[in-house]
């Protein structure tokens, strides 16, 4: 039986068709297999490609969002200066249309709780409540209702409050009064006058070396 297979074999070898037929399945074969590698490794270099333009769209849409962002944070606040400004200029130009009223107050007795009390009632008021007033300043008769009905608001308004809250919003209205009333008396003849008037109509006012001080 062995020789019969070594015999056969030696035929094989011996017919040029049989060879050239091994040779070519041989060649197939190492073709499927370089094939096979370059397929795996265009796959490989495909998904690298892949990867790297997703990070590349990634940090893209990151730099485009940090963009916007830093855009936007600069419109707000420019948007903000400019209400902050507006607010600014409302507040100063209805601090001197009440004051231009002596603050509504008839009697001087009460002239320093009228002034703390326009403090509290701006740190309340929106820029378009002081737009509205403003725009009537000229009409003193309504100015007048619509001042009164805002402080009347306002103080029933910090009276519920209070009762809930510490007295901060006071305290910042009255630093502010006393700021000014320190800038208003600044002068000696200015701060001899005023002290006196408040001295002689007011027992809780007085102001001394320019400074008001009011006992609560």
């Amino acid at each position: 039986m062995t020789r019969m297979h070594e015999l056969v074999n030696r035929c094989y070898a011996c017919d040029p068709r049989i060879r050239a037929f091994n040779e070519e399945r041989k060649r197939r074969k190492i073709e499927a297999k370089l094939a096979k590698q370059e397929a795996y490794k265009k796959e490989l270099e495909a998904a690298k490609l892949q990867k790297e333009e997703n990070e590349r769209i990634a940090k893209e849409q990151e730099a485009q969002r940090v963009q916007e962002a830093k855009e936007k944070a600069e419109v707000e606040k420019k948007e903000r200066q400019k209400q902050n400004k507006l607010l600014k200029q409302e507040r100063k130009k209805l601090r001197e249309n009440v004051k231009s009223h002596n603050y509504f107050n008839t009697n001087e007795d009460n002239i320093v709780k009228s002034m703390e009390n326009l403090d509290l009632l701006l740190l309340s008021l929106t820029i378009d409540d002081m737009k509205n007033l403003n725009s009537v300043s000229e009409d003193t008769e309504n100015f007048t209702v619509l001042y009164q009905n805002q402080l009347n608001s306002n103080l029933a308004a910090q009276e519920n409050k209070n009762q809930r809250e510490p007295h901060e919003s006071q305290n910042r209205a009255k630093r502010s009064t006393r700021s000014r009333l320190a800038t208003r008396t600044s002068s000696p003849h200015k701060t001899l006058h005023f002290s006196s008037k408040l001295s002689n109509h007011s027992p809780q006012a007085q102001l001394t070396d320019g400074t008001p001080s009011q006992t609560t």
